[in-house]
């Protein structure tokens, strides 16, 4: 089973722009026919439960459902869930200005979407507030969080760097927004790097909500002043100048963080281990012990065309007296090392490496492209995929082990680069966990199970400090 098996980009976006151009044509109905309001509401309502049948219960698996929702709930932060606002209000002047300049007719629409939202929300009675309420403030921000940062970015980084999936799931996510797009991409791009930075998908919920609750409320503020008056003026003036600060703070955090984008996104680098593998982890760092081991977990990814992962109970000791669980696997599962017989003819197996080979001085680094430290033989690489003129260099360079996060060291098939590594007895080691890890230098122990002939092997990696 692949991460994303029953969901594609191609399929993601068909369903989209199938159930959102299906709620436009309800919408201009309802308007067109003069039905009453309220329907216009309720279905608002049935598209984001819609939305959120299609792409989440439906569209992922159980354990695609636990990796999306997977949290570390230390990262929430209050300056980084109000920022999408403040900055969003910012872009929104600057856009309004800019266009008013070079396209006043956009700029009339422009106008015109956010003055007839302020309209419907001071017009609506008591059930229509409630219902433009649940709609704005609590369904859109918990179901377009899941499918725009949670499944789509994750989706496209998938075979795409983290920063290409940003970009691209937030002019999509801007797209949907009509003369808004372009504010609204920029908030959805703060949104995607908070998500991306933190592993926190709650956190960008939040701050969606937070966003739109101040819209929502905003029209009632100001229902009372008039435009000329000193209370809007100096409100206004106030809400700019703090635009411009947590604007430029933020853009100070993304510079400070902007390492963190050669990361894998959430869904690849978090792992739903029921006993706490974040608070573990911690207790490793502290100790100078850092595991790297993805666990094996029942219908865990695997690469494509490989067998399943089956973890079944067999025994368990309120019937039996104790426990025992089958293991069905191949030798590719999860964390493990390919040897030289995996691809060479009659080539070198498990058995035919000295132990030695499993321990030694490693760099960890954010890319195969980044410096590698003269006389380093093991190189394990955070992000991307291996090319052909850096395996030359590291076959060149006497280079022993090779270790990437991904199921495959290549995307190429069929795996040059695989034979060009494992003819030179270069051991591959895949599906690591190194989100957590911080470039640098460390020692190396990954021991392989000792299976006769393997041509290659699951196997538990840690790294020391």
């Amino acid at each position: 089973m692949t991460d994303f098996r029953n969901m594609s980009v191609t399929k993601f976006l068909l369903l989209l722009f199938g159930i959102f151009f299906s709620y436009i044509l309800l919408a201009v109905l309802i308007e067109v026919t003069g039905a009453p309001k309220n329907l216009l509401y309720i279905v608002q309502i049935l598209f984001y439960v819609v939305l959120f049948f299609a792409f989440f219960r439906h569209g992922l698996t159980s354990q695609e459902q636990k990796k999306v929702l997977l949290n570390d709930k230390k990262t929430f932060s209050l300056p980084l869930m109000m920022a999408p606002f403040f900055i969003g209000s910012l872009v929104s002047v600057l856009y309004g200005l800019l266009i008013q300049f070079l396209f006043p007719k956009l700029y009339e629409s422009y106008l015109g979407a956010s003055e007839s939202i302020e309209l419907m929300i001071e017009q609506a009675g008591y059930l229509q507030m409630f219902m433009i309420f649940l709609a704005i403030v609590v369904l859109a921000p918990i179901v377009e969080e899941i499918i725009f940062r949670g499944i789509l970015f994750n989706l496209i980084a998938k075979r795409k760097s983290a920063l290409f999936a940003m970009v691209v799931s937030s002019l999509i996510f801007g797209f949907l927004h009509a003369e808004t797009m372009v504010p609204t991409a920029v908030i959805g791009f703060v949104l995607c790097f908070i998500y991306h930075k933190t592993g926190n998908l709650y956190l960008a919920m939040a701050a969606h909500a937070f966003n739109n609750l101040i819209a929502f409320v905003m029209p009632f503020l100001l229902a009372e002043a008039s435009e000329t008056s000193m209370l809007v003026s100096v409100f206004g003036v106030l809400l700019l100048l703090a635009n411009v600060v947590i604007t430029i703070l933020f853009v100070r955090y993304l510079i400070k963080n902007w390492r963190s984008i050669r990361e894998r996104t959430p869904f690849f680098r978090l792992s739903p281990n029921p006993e706490g593998e974040i608070g573990q982890r911690e207790e490793q760092k502290e100790k100078g012990i850092i595991d790297i081991t993805k666990h094996i977990v029942n219908g865990m990814s695997v690469y494509p065309g490989d067998p399943e992962v089956v973890v079944e109970e067999k025994n368990n000791i309120s019937q039996d007296g104790f426990s025992l669980r089958k293991l069905s696997l191949s030798t590719h599962s999860g964390t493990h090392m390919d040897f030289p017989a995996h691809f060479v003819e009659n080539g070198k197996t498990a058995d035919d490496f000295e132990l030695e080979r499993f321990f030694g001085e490693t760099v960890v680094v954010s890319s195969f492209h980044d410096p590698i430290p003269y006389g380093v033989k093991n190189i394990l690489s955070k992000e991307g995929y291996l090319t052909e003129d850096r395996a030359q260099m590291f076959v060149k360079n006497g280079v022993q082990l090779i270790g990437t996060v991904h199921e495959s060291i290549e995307q190429d098939y069929p795996y040059p680069l695989h034979k060009l590594l494992l003819e030179s007895d270069i051991i591959i080691l895949e599906n690591l966990e190194l989100g957590h890890v911080e470039p640098g230098m460390y020692r190396l122990v990954v021991l392989p199970l000792k299976i006769e002939g393997a041509e290659a092997s699951p196997c538990r990696a840690v790294l020391f400090r």
